[in-house]
């Protein structure tokens, strides 16, 4: 016998209040292994064991005499449990109060024995002990064992998360569990997911009510008064916890039906701040739905009541009380999932819902396979074209355009249909069809009632500003995207809705990157607002997306709260399950650490990473190249970011794979590449860099100023500056510029300053660190000590190394930077 798993404390328990005479009853819902556990803790024991599930009211004494090989005679049955030290009575459900009368007979007269009754209704005058369901992993333990005494060659390793999520819609029952593992020859687990649990989980081999999961919940179901059972049933419908006054209002029934429910082990409950909760165990649920009948008034008033709370809550979620009707949405999302099996108009409703909820929060893939799957054979034609219309909607945000696209045909006429092409469009690179689409759209839906997806018409007219701004950035015209977007900022801050608000006001930040210095800081104190206000109203998604829009923006100014922003961000987009998302924001951050001049630490970033996008992979290629190059490994870096133009060009990403050739003409000190566009201002400053770095030309004021507000332009400065590197030798004696070569024999105090920056090649020293390595053993008061350190540097800088030696920030504090080539 193997010792039941995960069970240690309940055997603990048992062993413990079996040690002395007494009795103990054993309760827990049908097949949660109380007769495994018993079986277990007797096996060492001088035990009696009686099976009472086929014995009838007043039939005891024969049942008990049966297992004691002796005749049916009272004298005969104490005189052989007198020489037992455990009694055991299984499954004593049918005999009720019986077994505590038979009991108050035999036990004056067996003094030292230790009774334990089975049970899943409690009895009074016994030391109760429950036995509840597997915990998740001891669930999963259980499965893989079973599955490896039945099924031995099953492969379960492939199957792995098809196995945690079977355990876990059978809510770590064993019996549920053990059946499943022993029908692996017949289904996989993944199988059996798309099967009815109570029809796969049976056992041909076993007989009574370990047959079938079904058949051990039919016996509790038949010890039920009419009235609980149909209580048991209604409240099947709830797929979560509930109240009190909740089971009174969907049952119709008292609280003495549902203290009647707890006793009969088959409604679990749990204190916490707000009261009592219950539910039911995911397979006793479905087990009571199915006597649910189709036509139950109840069944009809519930759906009702599901469907009106969550349209209500739908249209409140991105609104300034959107945290609470988001909170009260999701706890509402399990129901939503159970109205589905009811197909017709109730299924298109509850999946509209699940749509927006998605919208708010994510899953918006997993929607789309409900919205596949749902029978649409009984719905109206019209029912049939809002559920397209939602399905579309979704693929079109999951950038899923092509599976869009062949839906668009059945929805001519629908305003959504232009919203869709103009954003399409727009990923293209038509943009001039992307704006007349779009301005169609907005113009159409502007005399049109709320739409067939159930979102009001004017916040539909927001998210086409939302388009159209983007449409305007990628053509270049950033003052009409800007236009565009403060005009949708005004209508989204009437219709109360701070979610639309922040998409235009980050679409607004990215235009004014482009423009300048005052209207990035601007941007970002829109945004910072728009954040709070996202943080109260509870909108996650949104929360993230404002901050890597910080993040970036902060990023162009050169402050290091852009790193915490991503820091906060990159764990929020992790876990809404926004991997594309996610993984930009994680090159990005390795990117700010290679542009602060931490360069182990923005290796560690980039090696971290595994990417799925292309776009993203050949983005971290160049990067990747710009860090072997600031390291001094030049082949490495050509070769990193030569990958990366070969990428950008297979995908026509002509403005991405032109910057990314401005690395390499900086690189390798050529001229640059020919070109076919100059669509973003990086591009066209990368041209200037390069043409001034192949005439051997200082960069312009302008381009140095530019190239502070964008990451990709300060790596090409800093590459510029490295590709005319200065030479400095090793020990700091002497170092060569464009206009010769400096000796600093003579120059004592030089020399040592510059040593040291030799010595640290590449690495950002402290003031105090310099202080401390050029001028070992003397003392000298901190601030007049740092004067030393400014004074050299700027000796030096004057004398030819104004580029070579690079202010930067170490520890939170200022220091020097030299990049030169060493030479000993």
């Amino acid at each position: 016998m193997r010792e039941p798993i995960g069970r240690d404390e309940a055997i603990a328990r048992l062993a413990d209040a079996v040690s002395r005479p007494g009795r103990v009853q054993l309760v827990g819902p049908p097949g949660v292994g109380k007769t495994a556990l018993v079986a277990w803790v007797a096996r060492d024991r001088r035990a009696v064991w009686v099976d009472l599930e086929p014995v009838g009211d007043g039939a005891l004494d024969a049942a008990v005499a049966r297992s004691l090989d002796l005749p049916v005679d009272r004298a005969a049955i104490v005189g052989g449990l007198g020489e037992a030290d455990l009694l055991v009575l299984d499954a004593t459900e049918a005999l009720g109060t019986g077994v505590s009368d038979w009991l108050d007979a035999v036990m004056p007269d067996c003094s030292g024995l230790a009774v334990v009754v089975t049970s899943r209704v409690r009895l009074p005058g016994f030391t109760l002990l429950e036995v509840g369901p597997l915990s998740a992993d001891a669930a999963e333990a259980l499965f893989r064992a079973e599955a490896e005494e039945v099924s031995a060659g099953v492969d379960l390793a492939s199957e792995a998360d098809a196995i945690r999520e079977l355990v876990g819609r059978l809510d770590g029952l064993p019996l549920a569990i053990t059946l499943a593992a022993g029908r692996l020859r017949l289904y996989s687990p993944t199988e059996m997911l798309a099967e009815e649990p109570l029809e796969v989980l049976s056992d041909r081999r076993s007989r009574g009510r370990h047959t079938s999961l079904e058949a051990a919940l039919e016996g509790s179901w038949a010890l039920l008064d009419p009235d609980a059972r149909q209580a048991l049933a209604r409240i099947a419908q709830v797929r979560r916890w509930f109240g009190r006054s909740a089971f009174q209002e969907i049952t119709g029934a008292g609280l003495e039906v549902l203290e009647h429910l707890l006793d009969a082990s088959l409604v679990h409950w749990v204190a916490s701040g707000e009261g009592r909760r219950y539910h039911l165990l995911e397979p006793i649920r479905r087990f009571a739905l199915s006597r649910l009948p189709a036509d139950d008034p109840a069944r009809l008033r519930y759906v009702e009541g599901v469907l009106g709370r969550s349209e209500s809550l739908a249209r409140g979620l991105q609104s300034s009380e959107g945290r609470e009707a988001l909170a009260r949405m999701r706890d509402l999302a399990p129901d939503l999932e159970g109205v589905l099996v009811l197909g017709g108009e109730a299924a298109a409703r509850a999946l509209v819902a699940l749509a927006r909820l998605a919208i708010a929060q994510g899953g918006m893939a997993e929607v789309v396979e409900l919205v596949r799957g749902v029978d649409r054979s009984a719905m109206s034609d019209a029912v049939v074209r809002r559920l397209t219309l939602v399905e579309a909607d979704l693929l079109i945000r999951l950038r899923r355009t092509a599976e869009s696209r062949a839906l668009w045909g059945l929805l001519e006429g629908e305003p959504e249909v232009d919203v869709f092409r103009g954003i399409t469009a727009m990923r293209e690179g038509h943009q001039d069809d992307s704006v007349a689409l779009l301005e169609r759209a907005r113009d159409r839906a502007l005399a049109r009632e709320p739409s067939a997806l159930g979102v009001p018409w004017d916040e539909r007219v927001v998210e086409i500003h939302v388009a159209l701004a983007a449409t305007h950035m990628e053509r270049g015209s950033y003052d009409q995207a800007i236009a565009v977007c403060e005009a949708g900022v005004a209508a989204a801050a009437h219709l109360d809705r701070p979610d639309l608000e922040g998409l235009l006001l980050r679409c607004q930040a990215t235009a004014s990157r482009l423009v300048s210095h005052s209207a990035i800081v601007g941007a970002i104190d829109r945004l910072e607002r728009a954040l709070e206000r996202f943080r109260r109203i509870g909108s996650p998604r949104f929360e993230a997306r404002t901050l890597t829009s910080l993040a970036v923006l902060e990023s162009d100014l050169g402050r290091p709260s852009a790193s915490a922003r991503l820091d906060e961000a990159i764990p929020m987009l992790r876990r809404l399950g926004e991997r594309f998302s996610m993984q930009r924001m994680q090159v990005l951050s390795g990117l700010i650490e290679l542009d602060r001049g931490d360069l182990d630490r923005a290796e560690a970033l980039f090696d971290g990473l595994r990417l799925e996008s292309p776009k993203n992979r050949a983005t971290l290629d160049c990067y990747r190249g710009v860090l072997f190059l600031l390291r001094g490994d030049t082949p490495g870096g050509l070769r990193a970011l030569e990958e990366g133009v070969s990428i950008f060009a297979s995908m026509g990403m002509q403005a991405d794979a032109e910057l990314a050739a401005h690395y390499l003409a900086v690189a390798r000190a050529e001229p640059p590449p020919p070109t076919d566009t100059s669509r973003t201002e990086t591009v066209r400053l990368a041209h200037r860099i390069a043409h001034a770095r192949a005439a051997g030309r200082p960069l312009d004021d302008d381009v140095v100023e530019a190239s502070r507000r964008d990451l990709d332009l300060r790596l090409l400065v800093r590459l510029t500056r490295l590709a005319g590197a200065a030479e400095v030798a090793s020990d700091g004696s002497w170092f060569r510029t464009d206009t010769g070569r400096v000796e600093l024999g003579r120059k004592r105090v030089l020399k040592r300053v510059l040593e040291v920056f030799a010595r640290h090649e590449g690495e950002a020293l402290t003031t105090d660190a310099v202080l401390a390595a050029a001028w070992p053993g003397e003392r000298t008061a901190g601030n007049s000590g740092r004067a030393r350190v400014h004074v050299a540097v700027s000796e030096l800088r004057k004398l030819g190394l104004r580029d070579a030696l690079q202010t930067a920030t170490v520890d939170g504090g200022s220091g020097y930077l030299l990049q030169a080539r060493i030479l000993s």
